[in-house]
């Protein structure tokens, strides 16, 4: 695996790929990965988890994996494996941020965790409480709709044959929107490497962030 040494903000992008031939069924799958700030955002009329969590649990790294093929309905899907280290004793749960998507499950170790998704906020229970240094991961699976910043400048956008995601939102008190497109701690405090795989038709092509690390055609 590749890393970026230095710290970068969020952003990708897909872009038609004039290249190639018109083929709606193909996917391509475009892996990066970066090292960055992951900023932070928080929502004025919900229910939101405050930034001494990372004070409890510290996030090592974001590998998401999404499927941005449906520019017809505008939506997205797949998951995030989130790998986090406990920074104390007794720690039975996570709280992420999570605006306008739809959990289907949570997985830890095989098996399916419970959680609750009221707003924004994503409170997950953990198959075992963790001591001081416990490290283990998460895969939060999801699909939906990502939205846009109320004040209309912010967010994930669909525009044309582009699908693009900001990482801000001007309305958002403070003005960083991770958690529009995937599961995190979207405050100020955290740091961790991301991992991105992002799967789009064979006439697109995404732009992420980092080192580029492989591509693959399934055709």
């Amino acid at each position: 695996m590749c890393f970026l040494t230095q710290k970068i903000y969020l952003f990708f992008i897909i872009s038609p790929l004039f290249l190639y031939s018109q083929q709606p069924a193909d996917n391509y799958i475009n892996h990066r990965a970066s090292d960055c700030i992951h900023a932070a955002a928080a929502k004025d009329d919900g229910i939101r988890a405050e930034n001494s969590r990372s004070d409890t649990i510290d996030i090592l790294d974001y590998d998401i994996h999404l499927n941005i093929t449906d520019f017809t309905s505008q939506t997205i899907s797949g998951y995030t494996t989130i790998s986090f280290q406990s920074k104390m004793d007794d720690v039975s749960e996570i709280l992420l941020d999570l605006l306008a998507l739809t959990v289907d499950s949570v997985i830890q170790d095989g098996q399916q965790l419970a959680f609750s998704h009221l707003n924004e906020l994503l409170t997950i229970t953990l198959s075992q409480t963790l001591s001081t240094a416990d490290s283990t991961k998460i895969t939060v699976y999801y699909q939906g709709n990502p939205v846009i910043d109320a004040s209309g400048w912010g967010g994930f956008y669909f525009s044309g044959d582009y699908a693009y995601n900001l990482g801000v939102g001007f309305a958002a008190d403070p003005h960083v929107y991770g958690r529009v497109w995937f599961p995190c701690f979207d405050n100020f405090v955290e740091r961790s490497t991301y991992h991105f795989s992002i799967t789009t038709e064979n006439t697109k092509m995404a732009l992420c962030n980092g080192e580029f690390i492989s591509g693959t055609d399934n055709a």
